[in-house]
């Protein structure tokens, strides 16, 4: 490991001394571009977690009968499917349009988190349950059943909102601290 550095940094330095450049500053180069390219994979990670959000909460919006069905099958009370049947769209949709517009992100991604971890162990529940239905998760827009693919989806989602968390929070300023 250790001559795989040196053998790194010889042939940076080799490289440095034919193009009269001091190594520092191609190091430097090099870690620019790559903080640019985690700045862009982070921006488009948020974005993919606010079009899941609204594609979500529209379909259900559009068609909630299949999340209703899948509710029934649980076994809960009417009045219960009924208000669990309606939040979760509304606040998909609410939830996506406050990271759209940026309002609130870091309450709006906290949030996410606590949904998308929600919907990864109902996930886990309806597979271990032998649920087998369209979950309801997309209305009738994209056709989502229990199994081990769903919850592997929701543990993806879950995931990409705890890393959009963390840079939120990295970048999040300390009370009383002005941003210039």
């Amino acid at each position: 490991m250790l001559s795989l550095i040196f053998l790194r940094e010889f042939s940076v330095y080799i490289i440095c001394l034919n193009l009269n450049v001091s190594v520092p500053t191609i190091e430097c180069k090099l870690n620019n571009k790559l903080k640019n390219q985690k700045k862009i994979l982070l921006r488009a990670t948020y974005y993919l977690i606010t079009i899941i959000l609204l594609f979500s909460g529209v379909s259900k919006v559009i068609d909630i009968n299949p999340l209703i069905e899948t509710l029934k099958e649980v076994k809960l009370p009417h009045d219960l499917i009924i208000t669990i049947a309606t939040l979760p769209p509304i606040t998909e949709v609410g939830l996506g349009i406050m990271l759209l517009l940026k309002i609130k992100q870091r309450t709006s991604i906290k949030i996410i988190v606590i949904l998308f971890l929600v919907f990864f162990l109902f996930s886990i529940y309806g597979t271990l349950m032998g649920l087998e239905e369209n979950c309801g998760c997309f209305g009738n827009a994209i056709k989502s059943e229990f199994g081990w693919g769903m919850v592997g989806r929701n543990a993806f989602q879950f995931l990409l909102s705890i890393v959009v968390l963390k840079k939120e929070n990295r970048n999040a300023l300390a009370p009383g601290e002005i941003k210039q």
